[in-house]
């Protein structure tokens, strides 16, 4: 009872925040995705395609009936409010099972129902959040069967896990990583004749690669830079070159991606679009140079430990988006187009 009236409470708060946002919030990721969405843009898997589809089915459902754009993106948003909603009550539930109190759930709800971002992330048409929903999804499926050994994969877990991780897969474009390494480690961690059931979740990693890789390809879609894999070590030579005497042969190699000068200038804990949408910024350097950037990375890491702040840093912050009303002009624009391009 404890969990269904702080879940309830937590859904007033989220559709709160829905009613005075409609149709929902948007970062310049959200009117990149509208647009191919819409067609008015070649789709690629930086913005991945599954949530592209997921805005493109409720746009077109609510056309087919007669409703304007702004409806179609109001349901997309209303949608994914409930699935927000519906795997924070999953971790709470999750929670309450395993310590059997009530004090650690309904502390971690009234965590979801009060912080801030919850609500309004929860309206935001972005692939992070429906990311962030698998994730969520994937992760209950791994504590379920970490927490089941013996029965880990019998029918009902091994299709949750399999499934799930096909989601995160799709829901994100460096995915399949994810997948590939929790399976991997799950394989370690489960014993006997649960090893050999993992089979499946190896087949579905082989079927999303061939999907990912000659499916794509085969369709002209092109796939996402590299450089887009390594936010966080990116971030984190933003820092160390920021804030630390860096050597000079840390600074050329630095500057083989970005000059470190202009790094000084665009380096900021909350996000690292500044540094990869830079015009100086070399994604070519990073892509062509796997073994080198993360040589680099790793030194640096080890050599200054000051940089393990980057990700305090970050959270003081507390910073969402400072150009989030540019986006949410253009949002508007662009709807009102559509809606006399429609007429």
């Amino acid at each position: 009872s404890t969990l269904l009236a702080s879940s309830a409470a937590s859904d007033v708060y989220k559709r709160q925040t829905y009613l005075c946002t409609f149709p929902g919030l948007v970062y310049a990721d959200s009117v990149d995705s509208l647009h191919q969405a819409w067609g008015d843009y070649r789709i690629n898997n930086h913005h991945p395609i599954l949530f592209t589809l997921y805005l493109k089915v409720w746009i077109n459902l609510c056309s087919f009936f007669g409703f304007s754009n702004t409806i179609g993106i109001g349901m997309a948003a209303l949608v994914q409010m409930f699935a927000v909603a519906l795997a924070c009550t999953g971790a709470v539930a999750a929670l309450n099972r395993l310590t059997g109190k009530r004090a650690a759930p309904l502390l971690l709800t009234l965590f979801y129902a009060l912080y801030p971002l919850f609500p309004v992330y929860a309206v935001t048409l972005w692939k992070d959040i429906y990311f962030g929903v698998a994730m969520t999804a994937f992760a209950l499926q791994c504590l379920d069967m970490a927490r089941n050994k013996k029965d880990a994969v019998n029918g009902r877990r091994v299709w949750g896990y399999c499934l799930s991780g096909v989601w995160v897969c799709f829901a994100r474009n460096n995915g399949l990583y994810i997948f590939a390494a929790t399976t991997l480690m799950m394989t370690v961690f489960l014993a006997g004749n649960s090893r050999k059931k993992m089979l499946a979740a190896y087949a579905s990693l082989a079927l999303v690669g061939l999907i990912q890789g000659p499916g794509y390809q085969a369709l002209r879609i092109p796939k996402s830079s590299f450089a887009e894999s390594v936010s966080i070590p990116m971030q984190q030579i933003g820092y160390a070159a920021t804030h630390e005497e860096i050597t000079a042969e840390e600074k050329a190699a630095i500057e083989e991606f970005i000059p470190v000068d202009v790094l000084d200038e665009v380096y900021v804990p909350w996000t690292s679009d500044k540094i990869k949408f830079n015009e100086h910024f070399s994604s070519a350097a990073i892509n062509n140079d796997h073994t080198g950037f993360f040589k680099l990375w790793l030194s640096m890491l080890k050599k200054y430990p000051e940089t393990k702040k980057w990700i305090s840093q970050k959270i003081r912050s507390g910073h969402i988006e400072e150009n989030a009303l540019v986006y949410y002009k253009h949002f508007i624009r662009s709807l009102k187009t559509k809606g006399k391009e429609k007429r």
